[in-house]
């Protein structure tokens, strides 16, 4: 149970910073769809697309990196609360 409160608060922490990049620097926030699947892979990508904003420069897809991040930490911190939560039964 303590691994798992030190993922949740890990990814609490990955998904402060990446908002705090996107503020800081937003033009780096900005990656190709290309890169976001290199980075977060593409099943990743694609399984999460209803929760992402995306738009288009030119005939490429742009992501926001922070929202990755943040997705991602997401799921992690909702895996390790169902682990605590099935730890307590």
């Amino acid at each position: 149970m303590n691994k798992d409160i030190i993922d949740i608060i890990t990814a609490s922490a990955a998904m402060g910073a990446a908002e705090v990049i996107r503020q800081m620097r937003p033009a780096d926030d900005h990656i190709s769809q290309r890169q976001a699947f290199r980075e977060f892979g593409r099943a990743f990508v694609e399984a999460n697309a209803d929760r992402l904003s995306t738009y288009t420069s030119g005939n490429r897809k742009v992501y926001s990196r922070s929202e990755l991040e943040q997705v991602k930490a997401a799921k992690s911190v909702a895996m390790a609360a169902m682990r605590i939560e099935f730890s307590l039964k």
